[in-house]
């Protein structure tokens, strides 16, 4: 597949990603998430598929005009079958919250043909 090709579906499926979370989408969120995923936060903490899946209704919601989150800075390194996604996650915050930012690792794998994001690391990034 060209270059450029596997470039546009990663982006496509990082934004789908992101549109995931904000929209409480749990159906997305199965289609996108691999049976062994793993996010790990600045934290420490870390949850799997079913935690992640299953606190997508905990999160608020967001409405329109509301700023999303989005990413910036996004670096893309393809290797065969795996692709490492980094940047830095926006979340613009709502309700009076602060913005945050986190410096973000995600690799994704082709899965059965279609992208899936395996693991997830955030750190705390400033400015």
């Amino acid at each position: 597949m060209a270059p450029d090709k596997l470039l546009g579906e990663l982006e496509t499926a990082e934004d789908g990603w992101l549109m995931a979370y904000a929209r409480h989408d749990r159906a997305a969120m199965s289609r996108i998430l691999s049976s062994d995923f793993r996010i790990t936060f600045a934290d420490g903490t870390a949850q799997t598929r079913e935690d992640v899946i299953a606190n997508l209704d905990r999160r608020p919601r967001r409405t329109a005009p509301e700023p999303m989150p989005h990413t910036e800075k996004r670096a893309i390194r393809i290797l065969d079958n795996t692709a490492i996604v980094s940047g830095v996650y926006v979340n613009p915050g709502s309700d009076g919250q602060a913005e945050r930012r986190s410096r973000y690792t995600d690799t994704w794998m082709r899965i059965q043909g279609r992208w899936r994001v395996v693991a997830s690391h955030l750190s705390c990034a400033e400015g």
